[in-house]
């Protein structure tokens, strides 16, 4: 959580400071589909930290809009790795670099 979520806040924090006086400036977070859903296998801190940051990014948006900082976050999508297949049920060997041969089993996300 500490790295996760504290840092995140702790890092919109202090440029939220240094924007304020210029009336603009942009946030970027970099969240994970694990904060999207609960299907996803990954631990359940990971989850609950990744949602946190989609939320606060959220409620931070709210405060500086006003003063034209922009927040926002970054969800890249999956990349089928070995280690990504194995997390869908995939045998290791049988994934595909390729966005056509998984896109299927993410329909319902």
């Amino acid at each position: 959580m500490a790295a996760l979520l504290r840092g995140v806040y702790l890092g919109i924090k202090h440029e939220a400071r240094a924007m304020k006086p210029q009336r603009r400036g942009a946030i970027v977070s970099n969240v994970s589909m694990a904060g999207l859903s609960t299907a996803i296998s990954a631990p359940h801190i990971y989850k609950v930290a990744k949602a946190g940051v989609i939320h606060l990014t959220g409620s931070v948006a709210v405060e500086l809009g006003p003063s034209g900082i922009r927040v926002n976050c970054a969800r890249p999508g999956f990349t089928p790795t070995p280690m990504f297949a194995h997390d869908v049920g995939m045998a290791s060997s049988a994934a595909a670099p390729t966005t056509e041969r998984v896109a299927p089993l993410f329909n319902d996300l």
